[in-house]
């Protein structure tokens, strides 16, 4: 205290010598600066031989780093950011944009804001950047990328077209080659794009939903850019209409996508789910779901849109949304300009004039059955929201409908259960609960949820609930916290190990916790040493929420401030 003392009043004395410090302008706010680590394994490349990080500065003037770290060569990138590398490793891709001035000055133009792209051959660091780009993607094996650009419209075609270009410009796909060798940087290009899908699970096939015009031509149509110029492209459906939303499967040979047919009573366009699978096989089979051929799909119901589809791990179902129709535009009317709220309103007013196309937009999960033809209603209905479960039949459900208006108030809770995909059946097994605190193991044989101030595991396929607090002794839940609502939430969830345990957090350490609650062990010494433990996933696993145990080198430990930084190999 004396010592503490003795340097407070030296500090005072001083300060009458010293000359006044220079006032801070606001052109000295750029000097602020914060790094931003990518969110994909730290920045780090697959063989972790370079790093990408991100310098965001207080007056905009952001860029993107990229660093080898053998020898420290940085590339600068201005306006940098989204980087990604190619699954090969040997390429990275990023966003360029605009300073605030340029942006600024094109909306002021009304021209369309575009961003650029960066492409860096990481062995020599070669840069090649590209203008007016909306959308680009490595193949997932890394051997090609798609670079969508805005290029000039055909003086005769002007004024139609891609609703996200203006009248003088149309967006064209390229298919650039990265292979190295004879045919690195060779391009294929096609029109009339509207969404591109690259094949999964290491492959190159390309999906595309090619765009017509009012004489026809919309088709699916897959490219194989390894292949001969005169067979690289297949057309896997022609049917005069409209498509949208192609989904791959995660094993890479099936495909699903919507297919419009229409309906003179309803505004809104329904859709039949379609499922191609054995893609690059000799004899792929197309299966179609067609919702006014199955009795039990519900009346006053449409297959739409603006969700899309998705694919169970088996293949055996698919994922879609279905809403009412919307009424026909001659059902309408003008009506007048009267708002009314009703006292039974979830939602006051004014965010319901807010929110009216999203509102709009609202659907509830179902379960198409592609080989029996019939579809199961997962979510009951817009206050629920239905999750499908990695490895099962099954999909969990959370349901407010009972606690709506607690749920604006900032007091989240809902009834979870259990749904069967391909029967319906459901299973009650927790009630008023926050549902923002449910994980589900990545095999889906188990999930975690928040019930009563204590962490609890359900095992789905024996339907035992374990109260995992209970049974290992260990303070999960962050009762400090300055939350409002009747939860106090969990410390956190580090993700699951091999076999099968979950990794919960306490304040300062890392617990491994038997889902049936007949084992715990504190794996870390935090609260005796004054250090925070959590999981950072820095190899690249085949699922980011597995951690391999037996391997600690394989993860990373760090802690936040105040308590001391931590990390163990």
């Amino acid at each position: 205290m004396l010592l503490a003392s003795a340097v407070l009043v030296s500090g005072i004395g001083a300060t009458s010598q010293t000359p006044s410090l220079p006032t801070l302008r606001s052109e000295d706010s750029g000097r602020w600066e914060a790094l931003v680590p990518s969110t994909d394994h730290l920045g780090l490349s697959p063989d972790g031989s370079v790093l990408a990080y991100r310098i965001d500065r207080s007056n905009w003037e952001d860029e993107l780093r990229v660093a080898r770290l053998s020898d420290g060569r940085t590339l600068v990138v201005p306006y940098g950011r989204n980087p990604e590398y190619s699954a090969d490793g040997r390429w990275l891709r990023y966003d360029i944009g605009h300073s605030p001035a340029e942006e600024t000055q094109l909306k002021n133009d009304h021209r369309p804001v575009r961003e650029g792209l960066g492409l860096v051959e990481l062995s020599t660091f070669a840069e090649t950047r590209f203008s007016d780009v909306g959308d680009s993607d490595f193949s997932s094996d890394g051997a090609y990328i798609a670079i969508e650009r805005y290029v000039p419209r055909p003086a005769d075609s002007r004024g139609g077209g891609d609703r996200r270009a203006n009248s003088d410009e149309s967006p064209r796909l390229y298919v650039r080659s990265l292979r190295s060798g004879p045919g690195n940087g060779t391009e294929l290009a096609f029109d009339n794009v509207r969404q591109f899908e690259w094949q999964p699970d290491h492959g190159h096939l390309l999906a595309m939903n090619m765009g017509g015009d009012a004489q026809g031509g919309a088709r699916v149509q897959l490219l194989n850019p390894s292949a001969a110029p005169a067979s690289a492209t297949t057309v896997l459906d022609d049917t005069p209409a409209s498509f949208s939303e192609l989904a791959w499967r995660a094993n890479g040979s099936d495909l699903a996508y919507l297919r419009s047919h229409s309906n003179r009573a309803h505004a809104g366009v329904a859709f039949d789910v379609i499922a191609v699978r054995g893609i690059g096989t000799a004899a792929p089979t197309t299966r179609v779901y067609d919702a006014t051929r199955d009795p039990g799909f519900p009346a006053d119901t449409r297959v739409v849109d603006f969700r899309r589809p998705s694919w169970s791990a088996d293949g055996r179902v698919i994922f879609v949304g279905i809403a009412a129709p919307q009424p026909a535009a001659s059902d309408r009317g003008t009506g007048a300009n009267v708002r009314i709220w009703h006292w039974r309103d979830i939602e006051v007013m004014p965010y319901q004039a807010e929110h009216i196309e999203a509102d709009g937009r609202r659907n509830r999960l179902a379960a198409v059955n592609i080989d029996d033809g019939t579809l199961i209603v997962l979510a009951p209905s817009f206050d629920a929201r239905a999750h499908p479960i990695p490895g099962t039949s099954l999909a969990w459900v959370a349901d407010w409908s009972a606690y709506a208006m607690d749920r604006t108030l900032g007091r989240p809770a809902a009834d979870l259960s259990l749904v069967d995909t391909r029967t319906g059946q459901r299973t009650l097994f927790a009630t008023k609960v926050d549902d923002s605190e449910v994980h589900v193991r990545p095999d889906g044989g188990a999930l975690v949820f928040l019930r009563d101030a204590h962490l609890w595991s359900l095992n789905t396929r024996t339907r035992a609930l374990t109260d995992l607090s209970a049974a290992s002794g260990a303070s999960l839940i962050d009762t400090g916290s300055d939350t409002t609502g009747p939860h106090k939430p969990t410390f956190g969830i580090g993700g699951w190990t091999r076999g099968g345990a979950v990794l919960a957090y306490d304040r300062d350490d890392i617990w491994r916790l038997a889902i049936d609650g007949s084992a715990s062990e504190n794996l870390t010494d935090g609260a005796a040493t004054r250090t925070r433990y959590r999981v950072a996933q820095l190899a690249d696993p085949v699922d980011d929420r597995v951690v391999d145990d037996t391997r600690p080198s394989t993860s990373n430990c760090s802690a936040n401030a105040p308590r001391s930084t931590a990390t163990r190999d």
